[in-house]
């Protein structure tokens, strides 16, 4: 624990520094350096070097030590060094995963257990904030980063489920955004034509399992085709006002009821709202 808590000042230390540089006070950019440099060699040294048998407590704490340490080498420019510290770092958050059985729904993508309820010290977004950090520091060196980016996927998709399983379809609307916006992201923005038939089939079939049927893209294509100029083509010519009226798009009604047993079908997800001419063009090419 005490090696966690100098890393954490570390991190925190480094945070300031990188401010104050910004800001163009060096003399207290320096002071935070050198404290952050103290604070990682102290953790470091806590650091015991084997452990037989971690509990979730001890591979965690490992996991965020070795993020900060990779953290701290990339500051520096030791990129080598970093590189090695966040495969340490990964590598082990992985282990931890492979330990534990997916979620019992059969997905296109293996859904693991969401972590953050595994143990008590890596949060949802300090587990994802180690792959984008670890995702852009290979794009650095040019260096693959597929296995990191799937990594991640499964990660969004393990929270999606947990938020669904926790009655908080608000939230996980919101996270299905994320999961879009990431599984389309190009290295220039984004797009639909990323997005792999296996990834949007696994999130619609979160979304249908755990609505029991209310939710979902395949849930709002069937109904979607009503309004189609006919089934399957959704463009201009369809009757989008009308979808929207239908599954509650727009203000008054049963519109802003998320439970699934109330709800009205097809309700959500919702925040893909701007893009579901493309969405469900997907949807129709995946045959969901």
């Amino acid at each position: 624990k005490q090696a966690m808590l100098q890393a954490s000042i570390s991190l925190a230390s480094l945070q300031l520094s990188q401010k104050y540089q910004e800001l163009d006070q060096q003399e207290k950019a320096q002071d935070y350096w050198s404290k952050a440099e103290q604070a990682i060699k102290e953790s470091q040294e806590l650091l015991p070097s084997k452990i037989t048998g971690e509990t979730p407590e001890q591979w965690s704490i490992r996991v965020h030590v070795q993020r900060v340490q990779g953290s701290w080498y990339w500051e520096k420019g030791e990129t080598p060094k970093a590189i090695e510290a966040y495969w340490q770092a990964f590598t082990r958050l992985e282990a931890a995963w492979k330990k534990l059985p997916n979620i019992d729904i059969d997905t296109q993508i293996p859904i693991p257990q969401y972590l953050p309820q595994k143990q008590p010290i890596l949060s949802a977004n300090a587990i994802e904030n180690l792959h984008r950090e670890f995702m852009a520091l290979l794009a650095e060196t040019g260096e693959d980063d597929s296995r990191i980016k799937e990594s991640l996927k499964r990660h969004l998709l393990a929270e999606l489920n947990f938020l669904m399983e926790s009655g908080n379809w608000k939230d996980a609307d919101r996270k299905t955004y994320d999961l879009i916006a990431f599984a389309g992201s190009t290295e220039t923005g984004f797009e639909i034509e990323n997005i792999s038939c296996r990834d949007l089939s696994s999130i619609d079939r979160l979304w249908v399992e755990r609505s029991d049927g209310t939710f979902g893209f395949s849930v709002q294509k069937t109904i979607l085709d009503e309004f189609a100029s006919q089934p399957g083509h959704y463009d201009n010519d369809a009757n989008w006002d009308g979808f929207y009226e239908k599954i509650g798009w727009v203000d008054g009604g049963k519109g802003g009821i998320l439970n699934p047993g109330t709800a009205i079908g097809g309700h959500l997800p919702r925040r893909v709202w701007g893009i579901e001419m493309d969405i469900f063009s997907l949807v129709l090419t995946c045959r969901l």
